[in-house]
């Protein structure tokens, strides 16, 4: 019995099905970008519930988290990569975007759409 449930454990880990999604905001000089995207993501991720992580290297801007059970978890990262802003959004174990899942990345999206327009790329 203990080595089904280690072998279930492994593949669920080896496999975690999850979605993901990437917006690319471009500087073009404009030195603010990096300050006014960590403002959306402190103001998205406290209206959806995500905690704050520490920062790191892939993370440098705004980090969060939330977990609402064993099966159901996001991640929100602000990174600044060289002229660009990156803002990802992940949810795990899943193959669909959960209500709370899909409201942040369509607020994301609209906020970022709206604030820097052009600059903002969908990957």
């Amino acid at each position: 019995m203990k080595w089904a449930i280690l072998v279930a454990a492994l593949l669920i880990t080896a496999c975690d099905p999850g979605v993901r999604v990437q917006f690319l905001v471009s500087a073009i000089g404009d030195d603010s970008t990096a300050p006014k995207s960590t403002q959306i993501a402190n103001a998205l991720a406290q209206r959806h519930g995500l905690g704050a992580r520490p920062l790191d290297s892939s993370c440098d801007l705004a980090s969060y988290n939330s977990v609402s059970s064993p099966t159901r978890w996001w991640d929100f990262c602000v990174d600044q990569r060289g002229q660009s802003v990156s803002f990802v959004l992940e949810e795990w174990i899943t193959t669909d975007w959960s209500p709370k899942g899909d409201s942040l990345r369509l607020e994301l999206e609209d906020t970022l759409r709206t604030r820097f327009g052009d600059r903002v790329t969908k990957n």
